[in-house]
Parts: C-alpha cells; structure tokens; sequence
C-alpha cells in the first residue's frame, strides 16, 4: 500500500542482507529514484519485530527482500515466497505472491 500511496517503489529487506534466519528487524525504504540503492534523500524506516518473535525463515527472490512497484505488485524478476516467524507460540507462516498479496495459508 506504501508503494501505491507514495507512488515510488517500496523494498522491504529482512536483517542484514546475508542471515536469512533468526532475523529480528526490517527495514523499509521508500526508493523515489528507483534505483534499489538508498540514497540520503529516500526515507528509510528500521522496525525491530516485537520481543520474542523472530524470522526464523526468510524464503524470498531476491533472497532477502521484498521489492513492491508503484503499483503494488512485486517488481519484475521478484518472486515473493515465504517468512516464517518464531514465537513462543510455535511457527507460523506468511506467504507473499508476486502479485504482492501477503496472506497466511
């Protein structure tokens, strides 16, 4: 929605770019020139998950992000997949389609 709202491409990244599992932060980055890089002038929001939940699986193409186009869906050439949590509850799933929907199954 971000994406759509802002009309620029929104990339959410998961971690640091290399763990794909134990990750407990994202960040997301309104990308205005739409060139992937950050720039200082592209706002750019870290969250930290809430205590006691983890992503304990990160499954994305590209590995570690979600690339979302002014339009909402996902930029050619990503693929969405699956983010599963880690609570003290057990895990759970989230799976996101290309077309940028993020449902639980």
């Amino acid at each position: 929605q971000l994406a759509i709202t802002r009309h620029c491409p929104v990339i959410v990244r998961f971690g640091d770019g290399v763990a794909t599992t134990s990750v407990d932060n994202y960040t997301v980055h309104e990308d205005t020139n739409g060139d992937r890089i950050a720039q200082s002038t592209e706002r750019q929001v870290l969250r930290t998950l809430p205590q006691g939940v983890l992503l304990g699986q990160i499954a994305l193409a590209p590995v570690d992000s979600l690339i979302f186009d002014i339009n909402g869906t996902l930029w050619p050439g990503s693929s969405g997949g699956q983010l599963v949590l880690a609570t003290r509850g057990g895990p759970d799933t989230l799976v996101v389609t290309p077309v940028g929907m993020v449902y639980h199954p």
